[in-house]
């Protein structure tokens, strides 16, 4: 890995601790991992702990093949799916994974994420 790419995965992570601040989720955001990804180029998944009296966290993977750009635009879809995301008897109520109320939070966090990485002024 190059130092390009560990800066940008270090950005990466510091958008999601941001986002974390402003537009927290439904659990909490243990890591976003860089990985293959064999048929999408990221997922959202909820991971439970052994520990019945902790809280579940999610997990957002990003494939670790694509440029940064495409990173990024990853990590802020799936990051959307995590803000919207509803227990699993609500979540079962849903239609479809890209609904409108996705796509309001999906917009949100472009927001956010735009400024979080807009140059500050000096």
């Amino acid at each position: 890995m190059t130092d390009a790419e560990r800066e940008n995965r270090r950005r990466l992570r510091a958008v999601v601790k941001k986002l974390q601040l402003v537009m927290p989720t439904l659990y909490p955001v243990e890591k976003v991992e860089f990985k293959p990804c064999e048929d999408a180029w990221g997922s959202t998944r909820v991971k439970q702990t052994k520990d019945p009296s902790a809280p579940p966290t999610f997990i957002i993977s990003i494939h670790s093949e694509i440029d940064d750009v495409a990173k990024l635009f990853v990590l802020v879809h799936e990051y959307a799916h995590a803000a919207q995301w509803r227990v699993i008897h609500q979540e079962n109520l849903r239609e479809k994974d890209h609904d409108p109320e996705w796509g309001v939070c999906y917009a949100k966090v472009w927001e956010l994420t735009l400024a979080f990485l807009e140059p500050e002024d000096e």
